[in-house]
């Protein structure tokens, strides 16, 4: 009887082990949901390893100080992070090539700061840059203060070989659906630890 019940409480013991690294195994974002939503683009990110899901509404259009500039905001699949993130880009439309290394926002006299990287395309001695942010845990506080209320002037200074200001008008209910979205969708219930590490915000 002794050897029956030690066998009978090793399988159960076995069986909750199967079932806690099944639950493990399981995505913590829906990213089907994402890849079915016919009013996103889906496309391959510059890098060629992450994935990017568009809005149709995007982008939000305004001007700097030497041309235009757009702002997007996109779910992004983040393959080395292994999480679907929320990215704020800027887009600038140059004469002159500026390959900035940081990024400031500004917003209702508050300041979100962080070290970018340049994407350049050239065409016609025409320079397209873009810089983006993935946003996690303390930036996230930016994509909040865009979700109230109507339109927001989000500016923005880019600091390279020279420094650019300019400023677009962001919608924040587009924002607000967005980032509802992304939790609903179970993005706040990821381990966004990596993307602060990389993309954290400067003092």
């Amino acid at each position: 009887m002794k050897a029956w019940l030690c066998a009978l409480l090793s399988v159960l013991f076995l069986l909750c082990l199967l079932s806690a690294a099944a639950e493990d195994g399981e995505p913590v974002f829906n990213l089907s949901a994402l890849e079915a939503d016919e009013s996103l683009y889906c496309y391959p990110d510059d890098n060629g390893i992450d994935t990017v899901y568009r809005d149709q509404s995007m982008p939000w259009s305004g001007a700097c100080d030497e041309g235009w500039a757009d702002v997007f905001l996109d779910f992004v699949e983040l393959a080395n992070e292994d999480v679907v993130a929320l990215r704020l880009s800027v887009s600038v439309t140059l004469d002159d090539m500026l390959t900035a290394d940081r990024l400031t926002f500004e917003l209702d006299g508050r300041q979100w700061r962080f070290a970018v990287i340049t994407r350049v395309n050239e065409y016609d001695q025409v320079f397209m840059e873009d810089y983006g942010v993935c946003l996690a845990g303390d930036s996230l506080t930016l994509l909040d203060a865009l979700a109230k209320g109507g339109g927001h002037t989000l500016g923005f200074v880019l600091e390279g070989e020279r420094t650019l200001t300019g400023s677009v008008t962001v919608q924040g209910d587009k924002v607000r659906e967005l980032r509802d979205r992304w939790i609903s969708l179970g993005g706040g219930r990821q381990d966004m630890t990596k993307v602060a590490a990389r993309w954290p915000l400067l003092p």
